[in-house]
């Protein structure tokens, strides 16, 4: 599966289908604003390098003259969110997210401009004469 803000340019041999549409948004601890906190401490908790949360916050903190010193990664999103909760810094994460996480209430989120955190995921697979019976079924599941 590949996440990305646009359709993936393929190959001939290759197809897609749109799997899901998120919305991203900035995450701090609730009454804080992100330009304060980059302001105070210019730090984000992330998942490693390459993730596209990662990305959409790095480019979201550049466009508005930040630069992030400290990065600290993290494997879980409960982590992260719990992180961010407790008042140390930053983050980005999907709306739906946030809303059901249980911090929701210890949260501020906050949406990112002009649509630049809408992130489409694909599921991309070979073309094939015979598309194997797992892909298949999740396809007509995501139709229906």
């Amino acid at each position: 599966m590949r996440r990305s803000g646009r359709r993936p340019a393929l190959h001939p041999n290759l197809a897609s289908k749109t799997l899901v549409v998120e919305e991203l948004q900035i995450i701090t601890a609730t009454g804080r604003s992100p330009d304060d906190a980059l302001q105070e401490n210019p730090v984000a908790i992330t998942f490693r390098e390459g993730c596209t949360y990662r990305r959409v916050l790095e480019r979201w903190a550049t466009g508005r003259g930040f630069t992030l010193l400290k990065t600290m990664e993290c494997a879980s999103i409960d982590t992260i969110l719990q992180l961010v909760a407790g008042g140390l810094e930053i983050s980005m994460m999907p709306k739906a997210i946030i809303e059901q996480s249980k911090w929701s209430h210890q949260l501020a989120a906050h949406p990112v401009d002009d649509n630049k955190g809408l992130v489409t995921t694909h599921a991309v697979w070979r073309h094939a004469a015979h598309l194997p019976r797992p892909l298949s079924a999740l396809l007509a599941q995501l139709s229906e």
